[in-house]
C-alpha cells in the first residue's frame, strides 16, 4: 500500500507526496527519486523535509494560475452584462410631466406697433398623455395658440404667441397661463422686452412730418 503525504497551506495548495514501488511521486506525476533516495530521505528528515518543500514551491505557480483562471471565470459568469443604450427603454415618471424648453422670451427693443411673434416648445417628460386644456393671456394685446390634441409621451408641441405692441411703450412683461392635466397645474410663460416711439420720417428738405 503506497504511503501518502499531504500537504495543505492555508487550504488552498493541495500537495500529494506519494511513495508507490519505490519511487516518490508528486501530484502532478513527477518522478521525484528512486527507492536509494527514498530511504536515505527517510533517515535525514530534513533532506527530507528540504525535498518536501521543493515539491510545494514547484506546485505553488500551477495552483495559483489555475486559481486565477477559475476567479476569473467566475466573475465573468456573475458579472451582470451592460444593456446596450440603443436597447435601454428610458424610464418615465408616471403619469403626464410637463416641461418647458423656456419659459421667458426677451425680444429685446422693438418700436411700437411691430407685432411680436414667439414660439414656446412643451415637452411631456411622462408616462401618460399630456393635455393642454386652457391657455389664458395677461391681456388682450397677447393671443395664444395651442394644439387641443394630446401631447403623447416622449413628444413635443408649440404654443405659438403674439404680442401687439400698438398703444404700449416702455419696459413690456406679458405673459400667458398654460393649464394642463398634470395635477391641474398652471404654467407662466412670459413675454418681455421694451417698446419705443416709432422713428418719425422727415420731409425731403429735413423737417419732420
Amino acid at each position: 500500500m503506497p504511503a501518502k503525504l499531504t500537504f495543505k497551506p492555508e487550504r488552498e495548495l493541495h500537495v500529494d507526496l506519494i511513495y508507490r514501488n519505490g519511487t516518490i511521486w508528486a501530484s502532478r506525476g513527477v518522478d521525484l527519486v528512486d527507492k536509494q533516495i527514498m530511504r536515505s530521505l527517510l533517515r535525514n528528515p530534513l533532506a527530507f523535509l528540504a525535498v518536501f518543500t521543493l515539491i510545494v514551491v514547484a506546485a505553488a505557480p500551477a495552483h495559483a494560475q489555475r486559481k486565477t483562471k477559475r476567479d476569473r471565470k467566475k466573475t465573468e459568469q456573475t458579472t451582470p452584462q451592460a444593456i446596450p443604450t440603443s436597447l435601454a427603454v428610458p424610464i418615465r415618471p408616471a403619469g403626464p410631466v410637463l416641461s418647458v424648453e423656456s419659459e421667458r422670451h426677451d425680444f429685446g427693443r422693438v418700436e411700437q406697433g411691430v407685432l411680436v411673434k414667439h414660439t414656446f416648445t412643451l415637452h411631456n417628460d411622462g408616462s401618460q398623455d399630456l393635455v393642454i386644456t386652457d391657455v389664458k393671456p395677461s391681456c388682450g394685446c397677447t393671443v395664444p395658440s395651442w394644439p387641443r390634441e394630446a401631447i403623447k409621451p416622449g413628444e413635443k408641441a408649440d404654443i405659438q404667441v403674439t404680442f401687439n405692441s400698438a398703444g404700449k411703450l416702455g419696459p413690456q412683461q406679458k405673459y400667458i397661463m398654460v393649464r394642463t392635466n398634470m395635477n391641474d397645474e398652471v404654467r407662466n410663460l412670459y413675454l418681455v422686452g421694451e417698446v419705443v416711439s416709432p422713428k418719425i420720417p422727415l420731409r425731403a428738405d429735413g423737417t419732420k412730418n
